[in-house]
């Protein structure tokens, strides 16, 4: 556990009061996907995956213009 995990306690707390909907996608072992929350509300449901694309999106592309450390590479030796 983290040196802030009260902190993080109470901020998960204060989030949690604030959820109105959780759109939840599991993968099992077997490869099997399960799908739990409001499944019923197809517009609901839909909107929650298309907000979560595009934050994964959006995540990624922050991630790719993180400046790269410097690898020396051995003679001869490419980087793939």
């Amino acid at each position: 556990m983290g040196a802030n995990n009260g902190q993080d306690h109470v901020a998960a707390a204060a989030a949690a009061a604030d959820v109105t909907a959780e759109l939840k996608i599991t993968m099992l072992k077997s490869g099997q996907v399960t799908v739990t929350g409001p499944i019923e509300n197809k517009i609901l449901a839909y909107g929650l995956m298309e907000m979560a694309k595009d934050i994964i999106l959006e995540h990624n592309k922050a991630q790719a213009r993180l400046v790269q450390p410097a690898v020396m590479l051995p003679p001869g030796a490419t980087r793939s």
